[in-house]
């Protein structure tokens, strides 16, 4: 279990993944001992948290509509089961046989997931459970999807790549210039 932080101090970090205009509305998840907990319902349809997936990462992420109806489910079950002692193979193995029995679904149309936080630390690999920083940056739902099929590059030469390709929950990642963007939140 990753270490929890301060019920205000976990917020304040979810919501800095959204962009300031979505904040105010947006949900809010906290991560407890037992898993993730509601701390404020979406009034625009957007839902953010701290995703701890892996216990060094610190991902806040703000999921659209699409995402918190086809995402999130995922996103909280997850972190029920690592906090009831689950692994992290048997959580993955679960979480597969969810899908193919239709309990979990894959997004259905295009959809946003704010990554805008200048906090994140993000699973670089999946199998090793290596993680590191990343600048602000959006994700698309991008279901099943290959870097081949794009020609994306895992060294943002082709400037996005797709993490988690081939999944249900695949999405093409393009980094923000922080600079543009809190020029334009001034103007």
């Amino acid at each position: 279990m990753p270490p929890l932080l301060p019920e205000a101090a976990e917020i304040e970090a979810a919501l800095s993944a959204a962009p300031s205009h979505l904040r105010g509305d947006a949900g809010v998840y906290v991560l407890t001992e037992s898993g993730y907990r509601q701390v404020r319902e979406s009034g625009n349809g957007f839902t953010c948290l701290i995703n701890r997936a892996f216990a060094d990462a610190f991902e806040p992420e703000c999921f659209d509509a699409e995402g918190t109806a086809t995402i999130l489910p995922v996103v909280l079950f997850h972190a029920q089961q690592r906090a009831r002692g689950g692994t992290r193979q048997q959580i993955e193995r679960d979480i597969e046989a969810r899908y193919a029995r239709g309990e979990f679904i894959a997004p259905r149309r295009v959809g946003i997931c704010y990554m805008l936080s200048n906090r994140n630390v993000v699973v670089l690999d999946r199998k090793t459970g290596k993680v590191g920083p990343a600048g602000p940056h959006l994700m698309f739902y991008a279901p099943n999807l290959h870097n081949q099929q794009f020609g994306a590059t895992p060294d943002f030469a082709s400037h996005f790549l797709i993490a988690d390709e081939g999944s249900a929950t695949a999405m093409i990642i393009v980094p923000v210039n922080p600079t543009a963007s809190d020029v334009a939140a001034h103007h």
